[in-house]
Parts: structure tokens; sequence; C-alpha cells
């Protein structure tokens, strides 16, 4: 039987963090074997009376139970009505002009059944908000955090940009579809679910510091505890059903913490910076990228050994500047030239990056070093945990093992630009502000990661 909200299950949980009367956007949460012959129940208690089913996909194949899962899915819903995002033989992308498609093609819809990756439910949930639509998500791979929120990752100007969107009135969740997906979806999955310690890090420092009002040890607590538990698991991925569902539900779990949080900083810190840079960069140049999860998994491992960097060289006793705004902005934009020479895209990240250069605050960065040491050793992640159970997983561990690969220089880049990008703070922010972020710092991190077999 299919389990809805069971104890065990990542909506209960959350529920029983913020309470009863606590407005959880995603209604209903179904999971478990054979979930998806309980879709067409579903969306009929779902739809709005007066408009068509409207099912937006890609044209992306994708199976499950031996048969093409789109034509399962259209078979299941009364006169359904598809919508195909993107171009055929292209990776979609959330840009502008997809976005503006999918809203206008799915105008009057008395649901929304979206199916497919974290950008087709990306761009579906910002499609949902926009027309005021009931939304129902079918996942199709244990790939992204990002199905169970109410947040979106959109490409805005060439930038990586998080922008709200609206909850899924229902998430359907296949066991089976999810093991049956490509290999490289669930270990790049599992490569998002370990940002989880990179990511709550972070947040934990823009905490302290006095840049994250919002930060909950337990929220962090609780997603730790969901990916420790998947982590012993990793040597069965992808192969085994049952570790997949166990990394779906831990990443499950993050996406409603962020949507709760109202951020999505309790899995996305500087790991999700790099990654978000290596997209741009090869956007620029007309190129693709690898996938989101096996990026973040290896820029994890980068942050961690960030972490490591300041643990062994940062001291109570450092002297603490933080940039003056002028000379800043023209760094930022000079980071993005490259990628923009009309200078949209550097503006637009300066206008996140000066957010965050303004909310520090010289006094409580001095103070915050006394206590840096000890606060350090429990807070930061550990590289070689990490390092290990990538390489388990079978996943990439260095840039040059992503398909496509990333070269060194981009990597190097995204690695060096990754404070720049945005208003969140993260460790490569207090690198910057204590001067330990010059070319010989990233050297250091290089090689760092080249003991543990990962980095470029």
């Amino acid at each position: 039987m299919t389990a809805v909200a069971e104890p065990s299950n990542a909506l209960a949980q959350v529920r029983a963090l913020f309470g009863p009367s606590a407005d959880i956007g995603l209604r209903r949460l179904v999971t478990g074997p054979k979930a998806l012959d309980r879709l067409g129940e579903l969306v009929r208690e779902t739809r709005r009376a007066g408009g068509p089913i409207v099912v937006l996909t890609d044209a992306t194949l994708k199976r499950a139970y031996g048969t093409d899962l789109t034509t399962a899915v259209l078979s299941r819903l009364d006169q359904p009505k598809p919508v195909v995002a993107g171009t055929p033989g292209h990776a979609t992308v959330a840009d502008p002009a997809t976005v503006a498609d999918a809203v206008a093609r799915t105008a009057g819809a008395g649901v929304l059944v979206t199916l497919g990756s974290g950008t087709i439910s990306d761009i579906g949930k910002v499609a949902a908000a926009r027309n005021g639509l009931p939304h129902v998500v079918v996942q199709t791979a244990a790939s992204v955090n990002g199905y169970a929120n109410d947040h979106s990752v959109l490409l805005l100007n060439g930038v990586k940009t998080t922008v709200p969107s609206a909850w899924p009135d229902v998430l359907l969740i296949d066991e089976e579809t999810l093991a049956g997906a490509p290999p490289e979806l669930t270990r790049a999955g599992f490569g998002d679910l370990i940002s989880v310690y990179t990511g709550s890090a972070d947040w934990a420092l823009a905490g302290e510091l006095g840049v994250d009002h919002g930060y909950r040890p337990d929220l962090a607590r609780l997603l730790s505890g969901a990916a420790t538990a998947v982590l012993p698991q990793a040597g069965a991925l992808p192969g085994s059903a049952a570790a997949v569902a166990a990394l779906a539900h831990g990443l499950t779990l993050g996406g409603l913490v962020m949507g709760m949080a109202g951020q999505t900083a309790p899995s996305s810190g500087t790991e999700h910076a790099i990654s978000h840079l290596l997209d741009m960069a090869a956007g620029a140049t007309g190129r693709p990228h690898a996938l989101h999860g096996a990026q973040v998994g290896v820029a994890a491992l980068v942050a961690a050994a960030i972490w490591d960097h300041l643990r062994a060289r940062l001291t109570p006793s450092a002297r603490v500047d933080v940039p003056e705004e002028a000379a800043a902005r023209a760094r930022v934009l000079a980071a993005f030239a490259g990628l923009d020479p009309g200078g949209a895209m550097g503006e637009r990240c300066w206008q996140g990056y000066a957010a965050k250069l303004r909310s520090l605050d010289a006094g409580t960065l001095t103070e915050f070093l006394t206590r840096w040491p000890a606060w350090a050793d429990a807070a930061a992640p550990r590289l070689e945990a990490l390092a290990g159970a990538l390489r388990q997983a079978g996943a990439p561990t260095r840039f040059s093992d992503l398909d496509p690969a990333a070269n060194a220089e981009r990597a190097r880049w995204a690695i060096a630009t990754a404070p720049l990008l945005r208003a969140r703070l993260g460790i490569a922010d207090l690198a910057v502000v204590t001067g330990l972020w010059t070319e010989a710092d990233i050297d250091a991190v290089l090689d760092r990661l080249a003991r543990v077999g990962a980095g470029l």
C-alpha cells in the first residue's frame, strides 16, 4: 500500500518540527512502490472544475515499468493535454523564454501535472504560481532536492537565480520509477544530498555573523540526520531500491525544510554557488554543463576543503578587512566580464554581493574569531568522509570527472568567484575578509583536494 504522511514520511517529520498549525504548502506527499497507480485519483481530487488536465514535460525519454513513462502517465489521466517545454534534442533550460512559453501554454488548466526533472519541476512551479493552478508533480528521479518546496532556480540575465514560485499541492514519488532512473541521475542526487553538510555549515556561519537571522540548528540536525542515514548505503547506489528510496527521502526532506525556512540556505552554500557558476560559464559559451547534483557533489568537496584550509590557517588574532564597495564592485564586474561583456550579469551579481557586504560588521567578525577554533571544529564538514562516500556511489569527485568535464581554468574561476555570486554568505566569504582568499590560498585548497582524490 502507498504511504501517505506516515510517521516515517518526510512531510510528517517537518510537521513535527514546525507544529500542526504550520502552513506547509505541499498538502500531500505520496510515496512508495506502485505509487504511480494513484495518479489518476490524486489528479481528480486536486483538479479545479472547468479546465483541462495539462501535463507539462520535456522531450527527454523517460521509462518506467518497461514502458515510456510519459505514455504511462497520460494513460492514467482523463483527456490530458500534453505540453512539451524546451526544444527536442537540447537540454531544457529555465530561461525567461522557456518559462514564459510554459506559462502561456498552461494557462486555464484545471490542474497542472508536471512530469520530469528538477528543471521541469522548477518551470512547472513557476507556471502554477503565475496562473494560479493546482499542481501535481510526478518526480522521475532522485536527482535533486528542489521538488518539494516553493522555490525555483531560473536563468535570469545569464545568472542562476533562486526565485519564489509555488509549492506543489501533491508530490508523487513512485519508488520503482526512481529505482529505474538513469544511474547518473541517482548519483547526481547523492551529490546534491551531501550538500546538506557544507550548506548547513555555511548557514550556521551566516547565523553566527548576524547575516542570516533565520538559522535553525534543529532543521540542520534533521537534514544531516537524513543524509547520515544514506551515507552507509552509498556503495549500494544506484542499484539498490532501498538505497534509492532512502536517498529520495533525504532529498525530499531537504526540499521541505528549505520551503519552510523560506530560503534554500539549509542545503545550498558555497558548493551551489560553484555549480551555478559552472552552469553560467557553459551557458555563456553555448556549451552544455554537467548534471546539477554531480557538480554540487564535486563542489561540496571544494567547500569542505575551504573549511579545512581556514581551520588550519585562520587564527583568533587575524585582521578583519571588509572590502570597500567601490573596489568590490569593480572586482565583481571584472569577474563576469568574460562571460557577459555587456555587464548585465555582473550588475545582477553585484546587487547580491553588495547586500552581503553591507550586512557584515567588522566588530562582529572580530569577536567571532575569538571563538573560531572550537566553533569550526564542531561545525566544519568532514572532507574525507564526503569524498569517500561519493567514490563508493560511483559519483564524480573531480571537475574533470564530470560529463561534460569542466576544464581546470573554468573550475578554478568558479571556485575563486564563488563569494561574488550572490547575497548568501559562505565559508569563502570568511576567507575573503580575513585575507585568506589569495591565489596561493586557492592553490592550497586544490592541493588539499588532490590528497583525497578530488579537485581539478
